[in-house]
């Protein structure tokens, strides 16, 4: 434990930073827009830390058929989601259909809307790009557009928005110029574009820059609906063009004539709200993309919170699983091409924050940062055969009974009379190329239906499959023991077992490693060996040669009769929670631990009974392992430390940051006589890489403020 010391009296000055990130009257950071064009002209970088974004973009599979973008705009912007450290209103518009989608920007009628954190850090965890809006707009906007493109402003201007999106790790701007502009400063937008793009595509490579259908070559604001000599120049000066709303079929057809080999490029846009589009909009929307798709043009979806805002709110999962499961069959669906895949399928939210099995937090909480990778299959996630004894029922996220974060998979069915083929639960489309071993860990409980159903883990590569068996301790057969340690990983391979009934050729079978090397392995993950709760892990070493360069198509969970026959003829009830699920490369399992260094502290405010401060630190990954997000704890000591009548709290969680620092907002610490009472509190922080390793907290680095008047 690299433990800090730090001594705070009321009357002392403290280290202040020139941050300038914005806290509400809770003293909670919220990421802000730039209202002003002077604001933009002056901003520098490194003054805003906790609101930068930290996942990089991850690696997805592609395809050239066209592209899916969503333009969220609701009720203003800035709602819940500004929070960047998260917030308690669980009420809430949450996306999950990543994998329906190409490019997300983020949309407010502010001059310059930065995406917060939290959409662009769970975005890149799914491979899809995060972008802001530029948007000028009346009478104020077209003077802005006066300053700008009258002065000498628009390289530097174009220059700014380019670190502005690297500074905070997004992918691009939505360029909207909804107001008429001068027809003498036309040559003007033309090299904001021209500059923009060139340098978004060198500072943040794959980035995209879209221009909005709005103004015409002329100055002239008038809609156009389609592709056509009036806006085609602007298009051909950056990405990609969003189409106005109101366009027709035979529109269409003349836009992909007109973008020719850029067709995909082209975003026709789908105002959910209904307004002017065809079909509607709302539960219709797909109306739209059907004739778009037909056209080989690509869709702009926007204000799908249209879900959230004028539907039942006590509905919304319901409603948006409705929503996206009739938009698609036109979506793309985009697998995960990178390792590690790690999910406990939380959505961004939950009614209490569990870690391995562990309640850390109890309340309701609401942080897009902490959304898990969602599976690629929503709406036909079961497979069930009807000659199988096992029917699932459904396989919904479950925020009750949880083992990581806010959320689990909750799986229901029946086993009945009927053979043990397996009925599967769909999980991940993946596109990775497999270059070494594999390690694969399953986390479930059972709570009913213990004795008639199993379930195992079914990787698929190439055109066959790998089933890996969970088998109980009491199933282990004779030869169902470890292998020799595998050199240079410090595990044995799983065993591979015969096959089980009903298995075709090309399957193989894995047993799950020993009680032992699980307990290994579980603590260089989690810091402890035992598990909690009720809940099971089981740990796969795959290193079989035959799957050595080929491709790891696809993740799933099969259920079978744990009987060789089912014999009933009454339908059983079974009850199965997937508590985490990864794929991982074994260098992760080494006792290397992710760690931090450069603990320190910055901006106190101590009041009488109520401490504030940031936290900072470095980042250290562990072998290419990045580190994901840190946990946060406090713990409050009374008395001096190391004197015999002292007495400390209980360890508290107090949040997550997904970023090198950590805002602590009013604390309470105990008030009264700090001569007669000493007090201290002690802050731990606690890295978890992306394959969810870490340390126990008291094992981590932690910060002493010993408080005196």
């Amino acid at each position: 434990n690299m433990a800090e010391h730090v001594t705070i009296s009321l009357s002392a000055t403290h280290p202040r930073s020139s941050q300038i990130t914005r806290l509400d009257e809770y003293g909670s950071p919220v990421v802000s827009p730039l209202d002003t064009l002077q604001q933009v002209l002056s901003w520098t970088p490194g003054r805003d830390e906790l609101c930068v974004a930290s996942v990089p973009l991850r690696s997805r599979s592609h395809s050239e058929v066209p592209k899916v973008l969503i333009c969220h705009d609701m009720m203003g912007g800035y709602t819940n989601d500004k929070y960047v450290q998260g917030c308690s209103d669980v009420e809430d518009y949450y996306f999950y259909n990543w994998q329906q989608v190409d490019a997300f920007v983020y949309f407010s009628h502010h001059f310059i809307t930065i995406p917060p954190p939290g959409w662009t850090n769970t975005a890149h965890r799914h491979g899809v790009l995060s972008m802001g809006t530029l948007i000028t707009e009346w009478k104020e906007g077209a003077e802005t557009c006066h300053q700008l493109l009258n002065g000498d402003h628009i390289a530097h201007f174009a220059q700014q928005l380019i670190a502005i999106a690297e500074y905070y790790k997004f992918d691009g701007w939505l360029v909207n110029i909804e107001n008429g502009i001068h027809p003498r400063l036309i040559d003007g937008v033309h090299m904001l574009l021209s500059i923009l793009t060139t340098g978004m595509h060198e500072a943040r490579p794959g980035s995209k820059v879209i221009w909005y259908d709005s103004v015409t070559t002329s100055g002239e604001l008038k809609w156009q609906n389609e592709l056509n000599q009036l806006n085609n120049p602007f298009f051909e000066m950056c990405d990609g063009i969003f189409l106005n709303y109101g366009w027709s079929e035979a529109g269409l057809l003349s836009s992909r004539s007109v973008a020719g080999e850029r067709c995909t490029d082209v975003y026709v846009g789908v105002d959910v709200f209904g307004r002017g589009v065809f079909g509607g909009g709302g539960f219709n929307s797909s109306a739209a993309l059907e004739v778009i798709l037909r056209a080989n043009l690509s869709a702009a979806i926007f204000a799908p919170g249209w879900v959230f805002e004028t539907q039942e709110k006590a509905h919304f999962f319901q409603n948006q699983d409705s929503f996206w499961s009739l938009l698609e069959p036109y979506c793309p669906k985009h697998g995960v091409a990178a390792l590690p895949i790690v999910s406990s399928f939380g959505r961004g939210c939950g009614e209490k924050v569990y870690i391995d099995g562990k309640v850390e937090f109890v309340g309701p909480w609401n942080n897009h940062s902490a959304q898990d990778l969602q599976p690629t299959f929503t709406t036909n996630m079961i497979r069930n055969d009807f000659q199988s004894s096992v029917t699932v029922s459904s396989a919904l996220v479950d925020t009750s009974t949880v083992y990581s974060g806010g959320a689990s998979l909750k799986v229901i069915g029946t086993v009945r009379k009927g053979s043990r083929k397996p009925a599967l639960v769909r999980l991940f489309k993946t596109d990775v190329t497999i270059l070494c071993p594999l390690l694969v860990c399953y986390t479930f409980k059972q709570e009913e239906g213990l004795d008639i159903v199993n379930h195992y883990v079914q990787v698929r590569v190439r055109n066959e499959s790998l089933r890996l068996l969970l088998l109980k301790p009491q199933m282990h057969v004779k030869d169902a023991v470890d292998s020799q340690v595998i050199e240079g990983y410090g595990m044995p391979a799983s065993c591979e077992m015969p096959n089980l009934p009903g298995c075709t050729l090309d399957h193989k079978v894995f047993s799950s490693l020993s009680e032992l090397h699980t307990g290994s392995l579980h603590k260089s993950f989690t810091g402890h060996s035992e598990q909690l709760e009720g809940w099971k892990s089981r740990y796969f070493f795959l290193s079989c040669e035959d799957m050595i360069g080929h491709k790891l198509e696809g993740i799933d969970i099969a259920l079978y009769s744990a009987k060789d026959q089912a014999t009933s003829d009454h339908s059983q009830m079974f009850t199965t929670y997937i508590g985490e699920l990864k794929v991982v490369t074994p260098q992760n399992s080494v006792p290397h631990q992710p760690s931090i260094g450069s603990l320190s502290y910055r901006d106190v405010e101590l009041s009488k009974d109520h401490l504030s401060l940031t936290l900072t630190w470095k980042l250290q990954g562990v072998d290419g392992d990045l580190v994901d997000h840190c946990n946060i704890y406090s713990t409050c000591i009374f008395g001096s430390p190391g004197k015999e009548d002292t007495w400390e709290s209980s360890r508290v969680f107090i949040g997550r940051a997904y970023t090198d620092c950590f805002r602590v907002a009013n604390l309470y610490v105990i008030s009264g006589d700090l001569l007669q009472n000493p007090f201290s509190v002690m802050f731990h922080v606690q890295p978890v890489t992306s394959s969810h390793k870490k340390l126990l907290p008291e094992d981590c680095p932690s910060l002493l403020f010993q408080l005196f008047p």
